[in-house]
């Protein structure tokens, strides 16, 4: 069950940052700025604040949102490969306790037939 809501946030994460990703294109941007008279040019999407940032800190921006994204990605990858070694694990527990009490079961039925005798 978990492995399926981290195996989600996976391909959540995975889709934002191809949509990260695909919104950077550096030639959209050389030619936005080769058009406005290189006075910088507008990100699609970006607020009136950011209109007038160079296009050097929007990269910088942009790479570090992908970066940060890489980074969550890779983190939910761990998580998951945590998960499924700690489950196994448990099941392995589970045998090994399930093994054991049939053990037990049968030494109480064994002293119990020795008592009767």
């Amino acid at each position: 069950m978990e492995i399926v809501t981290l195996k989600e946030q996976l391909a959540i994460r995975s889709a934002e940052y191809a949509r990260l990703a695909a919104q950077y294109d550096p030639f959209r941007l050389h030619n936005t700025l080769s058009e406005s008279g290189g006075n910088g040019g507008a990100v699609t999407g970006t607020t009136g604040t950011r209109d007038s940032l160079p296009e050097y800190v929007l990269k910088a921006d942009l790479d570090n949102a992908l970066m940060m994204v890489h980074q969550r990605d890779m983190r939910v990858e761990e998580m998951i490969l945590e998960l499924v070694q700690l489950m196994e694990e448990r099941d392995h527990l589970q045998l090994k306790l399930s093994d054991t009490l049939r053990q037990l079961e049968a030494e109480r039925v064994r002293a119990s037939d020795v008592e009767r005798k």
